[in-house]
């Protein structure tokens, strides 16, 4: 008969042995997604992302929206930041498109078919480019489309990727994966592309509560992951590198103050903290777009590193496939500062 002592051993043991398996070991491509409209890249920003070994950039390219003439146009953004990509040598760049889900409510198959030529044809147009004779960047090897479709709109979505597929022959198609499209996916379906990128974030609305982190709540991004589920595409994850300020006045949510952080804030002057990630503004002032008013209130939401990090962890766990893209939302130089070289690189390796 065994001892308890070698009982409790083997039982520790195999305890040990279950959490290794669990988790899961990839071979990870590091990449970043670069989302402005407007050129900033530079060489010192080339170094910094060198000095991480990020061999990939998600770069927009242009957003495609239902406009009031009543049909879809794109949004060009290529001139501006064709100006700096200079800077991304020895990269592989992504095209991005971003198309909005209104833009599949109003269209017709038609005109769908229509958009799927338009849109491979500016994508070409850019890879065809004299510039990229003398560049030693990668183009053109991959598209990627994002979207947040829905259940009502999945039979246009995926016509108009099969399109995009028949325009661009030899391109691989890859499109984002929100958190409800996995979880949901009988009803939202699951795309007809090569890989997903799996949103890692926005686990909630940022109108529906103020205690709530909407970036990233990692109880709330288990109920969408269930780690039994598998799903029927290879996976890439992106990772929420970017904040906000949730701005109120009274009870009403009036809107997102885009690139905002608790640094920032502080720095204003025009604001006073009040009590964990709320703040009140002290005087009516104008802030970029929007008027605020003395008495509102703004709610920080950021991912700190230890949210970042769950955050990594429920993705590695998740995601099957042996190799991957794992990218941060978004590249901006005084985030990556504000984080860390050391920090980032630690969450690149905790999927390996």
């Amino acid at each position: 008969m065994k001892s308890i002592g070698s009982i409790f051993i083997t039982c520790v043991s195999l305890i040990l042995l279950c959490f290794s398996c669990s988790k899961k070991r990839h071979t990870v491509t590091r990449s970043f997604y670069y989302w402005k409209n407007y050129a900033e890249f530079s060489a010192s920003d080339t170094t910094l992302l060198s000095g991480m070994g990020v061999q990939k950039m998600y770069i927009r390219l242009f957003d495609v929206d239902w406009s009031y003439a009543q049909r879809p146009v794109p949004r060009d953004v290529v001139n501006i930041w064709l100006n700096t990509i200079s800077h991304m040598k020895h990269m592989e760049l992504v095209p991005v498109v971003y198309i909005t889900n209104r833009t599949l409510q109003n269209c017709d198959f038609k005109t769908l078919r229509k958009l799927a030529v338009q849109v491979s044809a500016k994508v070409e147009k850019v890879g065809r480019m004299d510039y990229w004779k003398d560049n030693p960047c990668v183009m053109g090897r991959e598209l990627q489309i994002d979207c947040d479709w829905s259940a009502s709109t999945r039979e246009k979505y995926f016509y108009l990727l099969n399109c995009l597929r028949s325009s661009s022959p030899g391109v691989k198609l890859s499109c984002t994966i929100r958190l409800h499209q996995v979880k949901y996916m009988e009803k939202t379906g699951v795309p007809p592309v090569d890989r997903g990128m799996l949103m890692v974030y926005n686990t909630g609305s940022p109108t529906a509560s103020r205690e709530m982190n909407s970036i990233f709540d990692s109880n709330e991004a288990r109920k969408y992951l269930d780690l039994q589920l598998k799903y029927p595409l290879p996976l890439d994850a992106a990772l929420p590198l970017f904040s906000w300020g949730k701005w109120y006045r009274g009870e009403k949510f009036m809107g997102l103050l885009h690139d905002m952080n608790s640094q920032k804030i502080g720095d204003m002057g025009f604001f006073s903290h009040q009590q964990g990630a709320q703040w009140r503004c002290e005087s009516d002032t104008a802030l970029g777009l929007f008027y605020l008013r003395k008495g509102d209130r703004v709610v920080i939401e950021e991912v700190p590193d230890d949210k970042l990090k769950m955050a990594a962890e429920l993705a590695s766990s998740f995601i099957s496939n042996d190799s991957l893209s794992v990218s941060f939302y978004h590249f901006d130089t005084n985030l990556v500062k504000h984080y860390g070289n050391a920090e980032l690189e630690n969450i690149y390796n905790s999927f390996h």
